[in-house]
């Protein structure tokens, strides 16, 4: 494999053509090859750490929690944030029963005591999604009853269906618009409302890869950031401008009505990892038992790699 190719990783599916919005601007702008490299974009059947833990991917995305874990320590590194929640930007959002917000009973966040709440187990950054406002209220998960369910499929749909839960996380713009088009959901919190300026997603690089060629890593996440300043070029209203909109809709795949009804994403003009931000979650993440006691920070990172991607 030539070091000028980089085999990057992201989640499957149709609807997650959104959340790498960046890297397609940048590949079908030619910044990838303008950096001399080839970039290959690969769906796995299963996730992108995953795959890059197997170094079947040099780049990928995932949360900062999975590098701790046993079967995937020292496989890969974040190098950069992919995606910060801020006001008004960020693509996740906290959906609930629109009864419960009609009523006022999520006023606010003290309105989660004692409510059903959809988790899939083990993700941290599930986790943190509801435990950053529990904590602004004062409760934690033993306030809440916790329904496992996953992030879409039967199950998910069968608990909406019989009323089984009261607010659940949406993660791609596509499910959080069905639901809600089905009266089942309404969004809630939004984006930098869970919490505002939240790592949500890093970019990571097998430690393979950065061996064998940081150059390479260093050259993707400068075309990266690229991508990142045209998109937010794009969408400095908040929504998509009418000249950006055609181009959008076509690489993500999505519709116009989707993409001027959502948050934009929150890709950050600055990729740098604030490591105070990510040892707060960690330690969350320890107090929850979702993370070995071990594992220090500063082996899940590499800080080498974003300064010099950072859109000036």
């Amino acid at each position: 494999m030539s070091a000028s190719t980089v085999r990057f990783v992201r989640y499957p599916g149709e609807s997650a053509q959104i959340i790498f919005a960046p890297l397609l601007l940048a590949r079908e702008r030619g910044y990838f090859r303008d950096e001399g490299l080839d970039v290959e974009v690969i769906e796995p059947p299963d996730h992108p750490w995953q795959c890059v833990a197997r170094d079947d991917g040099d780049a990928g995305v995932g949360y900062i929690d999975y590098g701790g874990q046993p079967i995937f320590r020292g496989r890969f590194k974040a190098v950069a944030v992919q995606e910060r929640l801020t006001a008004g930007r960020g693509l996740p959002a906290l959906l609930a029963r629109p009864q419960l917000i009609d009523d006022g009973t999520l006023r606010d966040e003290s309105g989660l005591r004692g409510r059903a709440i959809g988790l899939s187990g083990g993700r941290g950054d599930d986790y943190l999604t509801f435990a950053f406002p529990l904590r602004r209220a004062g409760l934690s998960l033993a306030d809440v009853q916790i329904v496992p369910v996953p992030h879409e499929g039967a199950a998910r749909d069968a608990a909406l269906e019989r009323g089984a839960i009261d607010v659940i996380i949406g993660r791609r713009p596509r499910g959080i618009a069905l639901e809600e088009s089905r009266g089942l959901l309404r969004r809630w919190l939004v984006a930098g409302e869970i919490e505002p300026d939240w790592q949500n997603r890093f970019i990571i690089f097998g430690t393979e890869f950065i061996k064998r060629a940081p150059a390479a890593g260093r050259a993707f996440l400068r075309a990266h950031q690229r991508g990142v300043a045209d998109y937010l070029a794009g969408t400095r209203s908040g929504k998509p401008s009418p000249e950006f909109l055609p181009e959008l809709c076509r690489l993500s795949m999505e519709t116009p009505e989707l993409l001027t009804n959502c948050a934009p994403g929150g890709f950050p003009v600055d990729p740098r990892i604030d490591v105070a931000g990510v040892e707060r979650d960690v330690a969350l993440l320890r107090d929850a038992e979702l993370f070995p006691a071990g594992v220090a920070v500063d082996e899940l990172i590499d800080l080498t790699f974003a300064p010099e991607a950072a859109v000036r």
